[in-house]
């Protein structure tokens, strides 16, 4: 793999990550709006409030229950899949013997 490729992936690593915290922070405001306005004062049918009630549902219910159902696969994936990796890959661990440490008493 080349530098121009390294760099590419690292480049859409950080973009993923950035649309990752926007989706997160959208959701949360959402619901902190949800629940800060929930009792609020309709001024009719078209109340802008209510109008923006309804966008922040739309959204925490079609986004939330997407991000939830991902969170909880990949806390579950990683759950089995890590014990698994430690256990075939035996990983340096540094001792003093392996240090080769000499202890004078």
């Amino acid at each position: 793999m080349g530098k121009k490729e390294l760099q590419y992936y690292k480049q859409q690593k950080r973009k993923s990550f950035a649309m990752a915290l926007m989706l997160i922070f959208c959701i949360m405001f959402s619901v902190c709006f949800i629940a800060a306005e929930a009792g609020h004062e309709c001024a009719g049918e078209d109340c802008p409030v209510c109008a923006s009630l309804l966008q922040c549902e739309e959204l925490v219910q079609k986004t939330g229950t997407w991000f939830v159902s991902f969170a909880a696969f990949t806390l579950l994936f990683l759950h089995q899949i890590i014990p698994l990796i430690e256990t075939t890959i035996k990983l340096p661990v540094k001792t003093p013997v392996t240090l080769k440490i000499q202890l004078n008493n």
